[in-house]
């Protein structure tokens, strides 16, 4: 985070204290692109409040819809007294916040479901870039999905499913 604290005060016209919060979050946020404050195009910033406290929610592209870093020029855990775990509300302007696609929705079940903490557990952080590829081709990341990666993708699901078909009609 420090070598990128130059690009944010620039992105955002604030300096960040050290460090940012990593957040799980319980719904999967897919956040408008178009509205973000970054000049860089892996790494997304959108303006948001905590407790009254205006705070940047950072994401990269290839992030799962189920991630999101916080940064904020106060030390949030020492002048909330936040503890690992804790559940907290962070209001984001609606206008940020898009639909999640069927197909979105999808992807990151297939990907993600039962292993939403792994991203954040350095033993298991190898599932995340071992998967990082597939997500953004599914549609489970904050990135833009390319229509023909799809149906590439899809072809070999179709194959099977229509074997799976075949075998259970007794062909």
């Amino acid at each position: 985070m420090a070598d990128e604290a130059e690009s944010f005060a620039v992105d955002t016209g604030q300096e960040f204290v050290p460090g940012s919060l990593n957040l799980r979050l319980r719904n999967l946020q897919y956040l408008d692109e178009g509205a973000t404050t970054s000049q860089s195009e892996m790494r997304l910033l959108w303006p948001a409040d905590f407790r009254g406290t205006t705070v940047w929610l950072y994401r990269y592209r290839h992030a799962p819809l189920h991630s999101i870093e916080v940064l904020s020029t106060v030390h949030l855990r020492t002048e909330f007294n936040l503890n690992d775990g804790e559940a907290l509300s962070i209001t984001v302007p609606s206008h940020f916040v898009l639909g999640i696609s069927m197909r979105r929705r999808l992807a990151w079940l297939l990907v993600w479901l039962g292993r939403e903490n792994w991203i954040y557990q350095p033993e298991k952080r190898k599932y995340y870039e071992l998967v990082r590829q597939l997500s953004i081709d599914l549609g489970a990341t904050q990135a833009p999905v390319e229509p023909s990666v799809l149906r590439a993708l899809a072809r070999p699901f179709k194959t099977l499913f229509r074997k799976l078909v075949s075998i259970g009609r007794g062909g």
